[in-house]
């Protein structure tokens, strides 16, 4: 076996050796980056909180964008990590397909190897310490699942790998807040606000895998890039399409009107 020493031109920073940096994934419609602020303002607190000097950052990251060549439908990454003099920070574009929707909903498993500590203060930042996410994801796609729904030392449903989970129970939805365990995602912002501003009643509370999951009506999940798609089953349990889920399906195209109709 032959062995090979890596050489660095510089001790490796924190940004490298700690994965001390946040990152941000943001979509972009018709060449607009889709709830930018909130996305950087989420950046900026996870920044200041892990003490990366970054003075004028934002308005930074706003001059980096402004130099893609960003066309049509499109993604911009944002990461940035420390460094000695300061921070490094890279902004690209790329395009995606920002919806695989399947149409027979997402087949979630909850047998996660590993659980969320509801007392971690990382959760609520999206950090470069996201191969957990990664793997768990990838292994779980590997055994015929589409996503994992991580709980926590309290058997709490908390998020799942790339998304953030909504539960519908009658005339109302249900989701873990953000103590649980978890991060709190910018669409899961923005819908929130939408539903509760159409009268539709949004709950945050502890969701117990064991008592709760088998007496919910329906589920969802979100994110920025694939910003809402129906749970068919859970673990076994089979989850339907309540009216309540196309009303909100209507709602979420209205923000984001990349969402296809109903199924």
């Amino acid at each position: 076996m032959i062995r090979r020493k890596a050489t660095w031109n510089n001790p490796p920073d924190r940004g490298v050796k700690y994965g001390m940096g946040l990152f941000e994934t943001i979509k972009v419609i018709d060449g607009k980056p889709q709830f930018l602020r909130l996305h950087l303002e989420r950046l900026i607190r996870g920044v200041d909180f892990v003490g990366i000097q970054a003075p004028g950052l934002y308005e930074h990251i706003l001059d980096e964008i402004a130099s893609l060549p960003i066309q049509g439908n499109n993604t911009v990454s944002l990461t940035v990590a420390d460094a000695p003099n300061g921070y490094n920070i890279l902004v690209s574009s790329e395009v995606r397909n920002h919806n695989p929707y399947r149409e027979l909903g997402l087949k979630v498993t909850a047998s996660a190897p590993a659980i969320r500590d509801a007392y971690n203060p990382l959760n609520r930042f999206k950090t470069c310490n996201y191969l957990l996410n990664y793997l768990t994801h990838n292994r779980a796609r590997e055994k015929g699942f589409d996503e994992v729904l991580f709980l926590n030392q309290f058997g709490g449903v908390t998020e799942g790998t790339f998304t953030n989970f909504f539960f519908i129970k009658g005339n109302k939805v249900l989701t873990p807040p953000p103590s649980e365990g978890l991060l709190p995602g910018v669409f899961r912002e923005v819908l929130t606000d939408a539903l509760r501003s159409a009268g539709i009643e949004v709950e945050e509370r502890r969701i117990l895998f064991s008592e709760d999951i088998g007496r919910m009506d329906g589920a969802f999940v979100t994110n920025s890039l694939i910003p809402m798609e129906r749970v068919s089953e859970i673990d076994g349990v089979a989850l339907g399409v309540p009216p309540l889920y196309l009303r909100i399906l209507d709602i979420a195209r209205t923000l984001d009107p990349t969402i296809p109709t109903a199924e």
